[in-house]
Formats: C-alpha cells, sequence, structure tokens
C-alpha cells in the first residue's frame, strides 16, 4: 500500500490503535465466563465480577479515546461532505483501511493539479 503523506501514515496508525483497542475489548468481554467460572466462594466471584467490571471500564474508556481521537483527526483533514461522498462503498465504513487511502488518494491527486496549474 502506498502512503501518500504523513497525514495518511497518522491516519492509518490511529485506525490500527482502535483496532487493537477494540481487540483487546472484545477479548475482555469474551473472557467473562471463563474467569467467573474459576472462582470458587461467593466472595471470590464478587471480587473477581468487581476486578473484569473495573478493567471493563478501563478499556471502554481507551476504546472510546482512540475513535475520539481518529474521528477528529479525519474530520480536520476533509470536510463531512468529502467523507460522505466517499463512505457507501466501503464494508467497514468510516474506519476501512480502504476508505482511508481513497480519501488520502484523493487529496494528494488534488494537490498534485494544484501544483502544476500554479507552475504553468
Amino acid at each position: 500500500m502506498k502512503i501518500y503523506s504523513k497525514e495518511h501514515e497518522k491516519a492509518l496508525k490511529l485506525r490500527n490503535n482502535m483496532g487493537l483497542c477494540f481487540k483487546r475489548h472484545l477479548d475482555h468481554v469474551e473472557s467473562y465466563d471463563a474467569i467467573v467460572k474459576k472462582a470458587k466462594t461467593p466472595e471470590e466471584k464478587k471480587r473477581v465480577i468487581t476486578a473484569w467490571e473495573a478493567r471493563e471500564k478501563a478499556l471502554d474508556k481507551k476504546e472510546d479515546v482512540a475513535y475520539t481521537n481518529y474521528y477528529n483527526y479525519m474530520h480536520k483533514n476533509f470536510d463531512n461532505e468529502t467523507i460522505e461522498k466517499k463512505l457507501i462503498k466501503y464494508k467497514d465504513g468510516f474506519v476501512d483501511d480502504k476508505f482511508i487511502n481513497n480519501l488520502f488518494k484523493t487529496k494528494a491527486r488534488a494537490d498534485k493539479k494544484q501544483k502544476r496549474s500554479v507552475k504553468k
């Protein structure tokens, strides 16, 4: 995959970070049953559930921060109209790598055309 600019690279990193946060959160949610089954006494079960819920809140907050960073960054570089026009064709929508590549590819072409017209 071709990287068109530093902004493009940063958008991909933010998207990957968001994916990692989501994966960690999903793994944590899926581990609930196994963790609760290991607890033998009611007190231990309550303690384990409380710890699990605290970690759940922390992971949820990290996931929200990662999405907010990505969302703000993309809207800093592109207006809503541009995003909505391109969004229709992508499976994962706003967080799809192909979507990000397409936006930055279009932006790089537009910048290149503008530089050519200035030179003439």
